[in-house]
């Protein structure tokens, strides 16, 4: 029993040891020295670890990539159109505090010059 105990890690496992030579000298005639190295596969938690931190990685850059974060039913003829992290959609919005008759039209990066009147609306924690 104490010899069981002792035992290399492959055994206690229960995945086999997979040998593979050290170059490709060995094919051409006998080394001076035989080194061989040991491949343990990795454990099944790791892989499945890896599975889903591949998978919320992409998720994660769909969710930073995509405009649609909020969208306006169409059934409610509202101004707004979609809402995402980087940008706003408008059809023809105008903002009631502004004192000139201006409209948002279409769709533009949130810091850009065109939405520079209503920051602080569409922004409010900033």
């Amino acid at each position: 029993m104490a010899s069981r105990s002792q035992s290399s890690p492959s055994h206690m496992s229960g995945y086999s040891a997979v040998s593979y030579p050290a170059s490709i000298a060995m094919s051409l005639g006998h080394p001076i020295i035989q080194k061989t190295y040991s491949f343990y596969p990795p454990p099944a938690n790791f892989v499945n670890a890896s599975i889903v931190a591949f998978v919320g990685l992409m998720l994660f850059i769909m969710s930073f990539t995509s405009p649609y974060w909020l969208v306006s039913y169409e059934y409610t003829y509202s101004d707004f159109k979609n809402m995402g992290l980087w940008e706003f959609c408008f059809d023809g919005y105008r903002y009631p505090k502004y004192q000139f008759d201006h409209k948002f039209t279409g769709c533009n990066y949130i810091f850009s010059n065109e939405y520079r009147i209503i920051w602080e609306w569409m922004l409010p924690g900033q």
